[in-house]
């Protein structure tokens, strides 16, 4: 038999809440004409089961059980409810040429009224007809939210869930807990792990914790949102973004605290350093901040932001102007994609290898932060002195992110002398990559006082200072003599020269003499 309705599958569309409770229920002889589902789902199962029944139902629709036959329609309307104009879908269908003759006049006539009775699953003594049905006013999960969830939570109660059905989240008795003969177990419909206190149970569908709920069930509830493009990882986000990052966290009994008051608390963290503040607007429905950096967006809209200019600039302002993959990792040079494993939206700059160390960015990118260009290996491991620090050149942040470290957008490393290169009363500076008036090379008689940063050069003494240098020094050539430099220097016919001891003396800031 094909049919134009469709079947959702029950564990994904129905997330009642706390009762499955057909069983309970306590038969009684009906003085009235209504049918229900015990008496219609026979006929339907006889008449249509062959075609519609099972996961592979026709047209996804099924009658195997009432949950079933009462889903919707592939145009979402509800299969046993009359729509606008009217036409009860399951009834129109039955009615059509390709279905003449599946069913008699009497079965016609039953399913009729069962449908005008508002479509009954049963009726009991114990529970209204609507209990197990999520339009009714009398569904379980409407009357489980009643009273802060007592029924569900406080098995003491005389009307508590659990005191006829297994598997509620509160039961008298602990293990030795018998439930009511006939009483269905909540497990049988509630079977997530958590069972009736899934996260599916309340918003979502089933084994998808995601809100909305199934509009067939559930019409004019929540919009869908971005929720899926927060919980599921993908070129922008290298995990999925938790609950907790947006909502206040779940109590010890789940439902507690702000979790299950009936309101959608949105809770954001608080402001990272460097990032704008966090804040949503529930009227309107826009994030700003935060993760999005200056962007505004939309709860509604669904889909991913433009990688990275729908959250940032790119690069950001102030940024050195470097191919991006210089100092990140995962990042295209020009800043356009993020590859797998990118750390991203970690609540940090990451850069390199997210350790901070110097080397990250500059250096052999470990723990050596020394770069190799112009004349770092000169500074590094001079010939003829002390090594340098960096700091005789550079301000040395604390920390990688420190502002004024990486927020400069002219090309080149700023220079700003200390240290070695100010000591004496020297007041040096750089232009143009040119060195000028630094005590380490423009002492008087100085041969090269103005070293060029990019030229590799091979110095001897006379190349900073006069040899020997201007008085008040001695006019004297007896520089290894005891009361001068001692074994620090020693004097080979063609000159002077700094012995393998006398590094760590020359050129540190101080005149050192053999004289107390």
């Amino acid at each position: 038999m094909v049919s134009v309705l469709t079947r959702r599958a029950h564990s994904a569309l129905v997330p009642v809440l706390v009762l499955a409770v057909l069983g309970c229920e306590i038969e009684r002889t009906r003085e009235d004409a209504t049918p229900t589902f015990e008496e219609v789902g026979p006929v339907l199962s006889q008449r249509c089961g062959a075609c519609h029944s099972g996961d592979d139902a026709e047209a996804g629709y099924a009658v195997d059980r009432f949950l079933d036959a009462i889903a919707c329609v592939p145009d979402g309307r509800a299969a046993t409810l009359a729509d606008a104009a009217g036409v009860v879908p399951l009834l129109a269908a039955l009615d059509r040429d390709d279905h003449a003759g599946f069913i008699t006049g009497d079965e016609r006539a039953l399913l009729r009224l069962w449908v005008a009775a508002g479509a009954p699953a049963r009726v009991g003594f114990v529970h209204p007809a609507g209990v197990i049905d999520p339009r009714s006013a009398d569904w379980h999960g409407a009357l489980a939210t009643r009273d802060g969830y007592r029924r569900m939570l406080d098995a003491s109660l005389d009307d508590a869930c659990g005191r006829c059905h297994a598997g509620a989240p509160a039961q008298p008795g602990g293990d030795g807990f018998q439930p009511l003969d006939g009483a269905t177990d909540c497990r049988t419909c509630h079977s997530e792990p958590g069972g009736p206190l899934a996260c599916g149970t309340c918003h979502g569908q089933g084994a998808d914790p995601l809100p909305p709920r199934d509009n067939c069930y559930f019409p004019g509830g929540t919009v869908a949102g971005a929720h899926d493009v927060h919980l599921q990882s993908s070129g922008l986000f290298p995990a999925a973004i938790s609950c907790g990052h947006c909502h206040p966290s779940l109590g010890a009994e789940v439902l507690s605290g702000r979790h299950g008051d009936g309101q959608v608390d949105v809770v954001l963290p608080d402001a990272l350093e460097d990032w704008e503040p966090a804040a949503f607007d529930p009227e309107t429905g826009a994030c700003t901040g935060g993760c999005h950096g200056v962007a505004t967006v939309s709860w509604t809209a669904t889909a991913s932001p433009e990688p990275c200019q729908g959250c940032h600039s790119s690069p950001p302002p102030e940024h050195p102007p470097r191919p991006c993959g210089d100092c990140h990792r995962g990042v295209a040079d020009d800043g356009t994609a993020l590859w797998p494993g990118a750390p991203h939206l970690d609540g940090r700059v990451d850069l390199g290898d997210g350790t901070g160390r110097c080397g990250t960015c500059h250096g052999d990118g470990a723990d050596d932060g020394w770069p190799e260009s112009g004349a770092h290996s000169a500074h590094r491991d001079p010939a003829r002195g002390a090594p340098v620090a960096c700091e005789t050149c550079h301000v040395v942040p604390d920390t990688v992110d420190v502002r004024g470290h990486i927020d400069d957008t002219s090309a080149g490393a700023e220079i700003a002398f200390g240290g070695v290169a100010t000591a004496l009363g020297a007041t040096p500076s750089y232009a143009d990559g040119t060195c000028t008036g630094t005590a380490c090379h423009a002492r008087p008689g100085a041969a090269l006082p103005n070293p060029r940063w990019d030229e590799r050069l091979e110095l001897d003494c006379g190349s900073c200072h006069a040899t020997p240098p201007a008085p008040p020094h001695t006019t004297w050539n007896l520089c290894s003599a005891r009361a001068c430099h001692g074994g620090e220097v020693i004097v080979y016919p063609d000159g002077p020269d700094i012995t393998a001891m006398g590094r760590d003396l020359h050129v540190d800031g101080t005149v050192n003499t053999g004289l107390p």
